[in-house]
């Protein structure tokens, strides 16, 4: 048991990762925005260079696309946070077989074909 929560931090890392992202990249062009001296607003952002380069592209896609896609990835990334610590918490227990969204279609459902698994003397 002293084993069950060995190598799971990678597992925080990645259901956090997509937040991360977008939140960073969104705070990271913010930042820009004001250290460059750029000026302009969203739709009309003038040329805005960082040692020789134009760094409009990168501040848009910031500014434009990591705000939006935050409202999306931030609700599923806390759930996958939450999932993950409720299987670590399980683990920790000893609880076998924790379910945390229970699906409609299962391999062991009775009277689907499709989805049954096969006993290994069964064949094809």
């Amino acid at each position: 048991m002293a084993n069950s929560n060995k190598g799971i931090a990678y597992q925080y890392l990645l259901a956090l990762l997509p937040a991360l992202i977008t939140v960073g990249g969104w705070q990271a062009a913010a930042w820009a925005f004001d250290y460059f001296d750029c000026s302009g607003n969203i739709k009309n952002l003038q040329s805005c260079f960082a040692g020789g380069v134009d760094i409009v592209p990168a501040i848009g896609l910031g500014l434009f696309w990591c705000q939006i896609l935050s409202w999306i990835c931030v609700p599923i990334s806390g759930g996958q946070f939450l999932g993950v610590l409720a299987r670590q918490i399980a683990a920790h227990f000893g609880w076998r077989n924790l379910v945390l969204w229970p699906t409609a279609k299962t391999q062991d459902a009775p009277g689907r074909g499709r989805y049954r698994r096969r006993a290994p003397d069964e064949r094809a």
